[in-house]
């Protein structure tokens, strides 16, 4: 019975395969994994080789090992790879094909690959990628052309609607109007009128604004001509630059300036400083001014500025603050600003300078209408001294709106 047993026992141990005692593919498999997970490139690929050498025909870890390749940028290697299995039309392979030639910056290979994959798997994902490829060559009519084939089948697709905003605020020719009334009460005065007409487009590579005002300000009235252009001067940083004069009335300064320099210091962080100036018939106005913001990563920004006056060898500064929520999808964003100091509206005008401080708060908010039209309505309330420990209320209502063609 003894030696049944045992012959038993040696019977089931060499039934068991001898490999169970080392380590398996699977087990090898992870193990490169983490290798690549950990960003140990080379320890990965050359577990992948050896696993795909024991298995040619494994699909998987020929995809893997191309997705190694394309993290450890060698781009040509995981191309390699993918090339026969996209000529299989295994879909992965195409997905990760698409995802490297994006990387690589290969525009027109993503849109072949992209096309290919949608005419095999129709998905609207492939179709977002021939977008991104498009606008990335600039092709911006054939690229709103996929995202509105897009959003007629999925108007919620939220990728697709954050691309087509991307779309139309490439549009290089605007035509700005807005309106400004402002109020006062308790005591009460005649309201003041803004209006401004304005057309921005690119000269050359340089974003300008020429730009017609109205003004009824103060018990006067009058017309201003203004240019804004804004070149690039690094690839963080650009000008603001302003020149207008006044065509007739004295509700304007007879000629106005201004330049400010805008820098981007890193993804959260950028500043500004810059003067403007406005000659007046009896005077001239000076006005420093800086800026820092900083961008949270939900795109929330906050932004301190500062103006300092220079008039009739008298100075006076003002805060103000304004904190943006913007909703990239749509192009909405509400912006709530406070302001606090000497910046009295009456200089603008007139160049005259008084010690009277004023503290504002404000609301405004701007939304698309249609794909070509923006709206944004303002409104700040104003707490005013007017005369020496006087007070009143102003009202500052304004819309602005935006036509892109």
């Amino acid at each position: 019975m003894k030696n049944i047993l045992v012959l038993i026992l040696v019977f089931l141990f060499c039934q068991v395969p001898q490999h169970s005692f080392a380590q398996t593919p699977t087990s090898d498999f992870e193990q490169a994994k983490k290798s690549a997970y950990a960003q140990d490139y080379r320890s990965a690929i050359t577990a992948m080789k050896g696993l795909i050498e024991e298995h040619p025909h494994n699909i998987e870890y020929q995809i893997f090992l191309a997705r190694v390749y394309s993290w450890n940028q060698s781009f040509e290697e995981a191309i390699d790879i993918l090339e026969p299995l996209v000529k299989k039309k295994v879909r992965e392979a195409l997905e990760v094909m698409i995802q490297i030639q994006s990387w690589s910056r290969q525009y027109e290979e993503v849109i072949k690959y992209a096309k290919l994959a949608d005419s095999l798997y129709p998905d609207s994902s492939f179709k977002i990628q021939q977008s991104k490829a498009l606008l990335s060559l600039e092709e911006n009519k054939k690229a709103k052309a996929l995202i509105d084939e897009i959003l007629d089948e999925e108007p919620n697709n939220k990728e697709t609607r954050k691309l087509l905003s991307e779309i139309l605020k490439r549009k290089e020719r605007k035509l700005l109007i807005s309106y400004l009334n402002t109020s006062f009460s308790n005591p009460g005065f005649r309201p003041w009128h803004l209006a401004s007409l304005g057309y921005k487009t690119n000269l050359g590579t340089i974003p300008v604004l020429p730009r017609i005002q109205y003004g009824q300000i103060s018990g006067r009235e009058g017309f201003l001509i203004e240019l804004d252009a804004y070149p690039k001067i690094y690839s963080k940083g650009y000008l603001y630059l302003n020149a207008g004069v006044s065509l007739e009335g004295s509700a304007f300064p007879d000629l106005r300036g201004a330049v400010e320099y805008y820098q981007t210091l890193n993804p959260y962080f950028s500043v500004s400083l810059g003067v403007k100036y406005m000659q007046f018939p009896g005077n001239e106005a000076l006005l420093y001014t800086g800026q820092i913001a900083y961008t949270f990563n939900n795109a929330t920004r906050i932004s301190y500025r500062s103006y300092l006056a220079d008039i009739d060898d008298s100075s006076s500064l003002s805060h103000s603050l304004s904190i943006r929520f913007p909703e990239s999808i749509n192009e909405n964003f509400v912006q709530l600003d406070l302001q606090y100091g000497n910046l009295p509206y009456e200089y603008y005008a007139t160049g005259i300078q008084t010690n009277l401080k004023s503290a504002r708060a404000g609301v405004q908010y701007q939304f698309r209408l249609t794909q070509q039209i923006l709206l944004q309505p303002i409104f700040i309330y104003e707490y005013e001294e007017y005369f020496p420990e006087q007070y009143r209320h102003r009202f500052n209502s304004q819309i602005l709106a935006t036509y892109r063609f």
